[in-house]
């Protein structure tokens, strides 16, 4: 996790957002749980794609909300940034690895395979994904994945 902090601060840096982190307890323990069949990983690769996307959609002096935790059986982890937002009507294509309009309007340059690639990961680990989003004032996109902590990859 440090990794990801220090490869993000930099970034956010630079834009003037600020990252509320989660606690270093909550992360050990979710990274490191022994009774946990979750590919590290797969988390590292769904923390970086969704702190870049938060990052690279979001203005200039904004907030960017992490948070991880292991409830009942399950690892949750949840960013909401207020950034451009992704248009209801665009979630599912966004999801199957094409870019929306607003993302490409917008003149940031991106691919659109990171909430596809999150999305396989999520499946992969018998997981659920959410989206909610809003391209009207206030802006911004919450994003949830909610894994077993326990269920065996497929």
């Amino acid at each position: 996790m440090v990794i990801i902090k220090k490869a993000y601060v930099a970034k956010a840096s630079s834009k003037k957002i600020k990252i509320d982190w989660p606690g270093n307890t909550e992360l050990e323990k979710f990274f490191i749980d022994k009774n946990s069949t979750l590919i590290p990983f797969h988390w590292y690769t769904v923390l970086f794609n969704l702190l870049d996307n938060a990052i690279k959609y979001s203005p200039n002096n904004s907030k960017i909300d992490l948070s991880i935790a292991k409830v009942k059986k399950n690892f949750v982890i949840s960013i909401q940034d207020q950034g451009i937002g992704i248009p209801k009507d665009h979630i599912a294509q966004v999801l199957s690895g094409l870019r929306g309009t607003n993302a490409i309007d917008s003149g940031i340059a991106g691919t659109g395979f990171g909430l596809k690639r999150i999305s396989d990961l999520v499946q992969k680990q018998k997981g659920t994904l959410q989206i909610e989003s809003s391209t009207l004032d206030p802006t911004g996109t919450t994003i949830t994945i909610t894994i077993p902590a326990n269920k065996k990859p497929a």
